[in-house]
This record gives C-alpha cells, structure tokens and sequence, in this order.
C-alpha cells in the first residue's frame, strides 16, 4: 500500500530526507526547485486577477488548520496547453489548476471538491511518496544526498512524472476521502466532486492524457462519492 508502511523506518526516513530535499533545495535557493516544478506547466493563465483571488480564498478555506504536512501550500493558474483540464499537487506544497479545468467546472462547489482533493494529496504527501517509489536512482540519490546535481535532476523531471504517471487507487481513496470529509464539514454536497470528475470522463472519452489519466479508478471513485448530483 503505502511506502512507509511497506518499507518499514528506513524508508520512512528516506521519505522524510526526501520531503526535507524539497523544501531546502539541498542547500540551493528554494525558488531553483519552485522555478523546475512552474517551468513544466509554462502557459500563463487568462483568469482574471478577481477570479484568481476567489479561488485562493476557496483554497485557503481548506487549508487553514490543515495538519500531517509540512508543505507551504499555495495555489497557482496556468493554461492547461496539452494536459488540459487538470489539477495537481507537487511535492513543495504548490497546487496547480489549469485554466481548462476551471471553466468546465458548472459552480465553485465542484471546484472546492477539486482543490480538497489536491490539498489531499499534499496532507498524505502522495507525490512524495510517489517520487521516492517510482525510481531506484531516487533513493540513490537520497541515500548519497551530497549529489546537488542530482537533487536539481530529479526537480527538474517531477513535474513531468507527477503529470504522467498515475496515482495509485489507494492515493486516490486517501485523497477522495479527505476530500469528502473536509466538503461534509463545510455542508458541500461530495457528489459536486463526482459530477465533475464525471464530465472530465465524458470530455476525455479515450484521451489518455488530462486529470483522470493520473487519477485512476473512476467507477469506484463516483461510487465513493455517492454517484453524481
């Protein structure tokens, strides 16, 4: 299931080094790492400043009080550009929505359900998690931790694994669930989640690219949530 409880202290620690890589920079400036993580998704966003301000207010909604993280969470637009409609959660604590996926949404509610989900990620540090299972030259990398070079290597290529490669469905139970608990506290119907998550998929059709593809197990998904509104 998840890398610490199957790779016992030792990769716990290891997650732990990586998490501190990220946010340190191993002794670069911070903004090296941010600027790797913003290069990826590079089309600047057409959301107006006001509509900007909404959502980080939505989002900072959800983030206040938010513990089992030590991430600096923050929200950023960009033009979707070949992934489209998508959201992701990157491993320094930035959330990043693309201008597509805004517009499909039908109200802020689906929205909100979006940007839990994320904030999900983040909280049970998945991308982290993901990053440090999917590479043994990761955990080299970790393991020697001198290797600058190879720490701004591996930010460098994140992005592109965090958009391409597919969560796992127990990171999507964790996130979903976080994200239906903290829509529940806040009287938000979690099906509005499931009605956008099943627009993404009519939208998508057989498009492997876009939010579903790196967000698997739709049926149980919508099922979880209770079906769509």
């Amino acid at each position: 299931m998840a890398l610490c409880a199957a790779g016992g202290r030792d990769d716990a620690a290891r997650l732990r080094r990586v998490s501190q890589v990220w946010r340190s920079g191993a002794g670069r400036p911070r903004g090296a790492i941010h600027s790797a993580q913003r290069r990826f998704i590079h089309r600047p966003t057409t959301l107006t400043t006001a509509r900007q301000a909404q959502l980080r207010g939505i989002f900072s909604d959800i983030t206040v009080g938010v513990s089992g993280s030590d991430a600096h969470f923050r929200l950023e637009f960009r033009g979707g550009g070949s992934i489209g409609a998508n959201a992701l959660a990157l491993p320094s604590g930035i959330v990043v929505l693309t201008d597509e996926l805004e517009q499909l949404a039908r109200n802020d509610d689906e929205l909100r359900g979006v940007l839990a989900h994320e904030v999900g990620h983040l909280v049970n540090r998945h991308a982290m998690r993901m990053l440090v299972q999917a590479s043994a030259t990761t955990l080299l990398i970790v393991g020697v931790f001198g290797e600058v070079s190879g720490v701004s290597s591996l930010a460098a290529v994140a992005p592109t694994l965090l958009v391409t490669a597919a969560y796992s469905r127990d990171f999507e139970r964790e996130a979903d669930a976080f994200a239906a608990r903290w829509l529940g506290l806040h009287q938000v119907d979690p099906r509005r989640l499931a009605a956008l998550l099943k627009r993404l998929a009519e939208r998508q059709g057989g498009d492997p690219g876009g939010f579903l593809a790196s967000h698997p197990g739709l049926q149980e998904r919508l099922q979880a949530l209770g079906g769509s509104p």
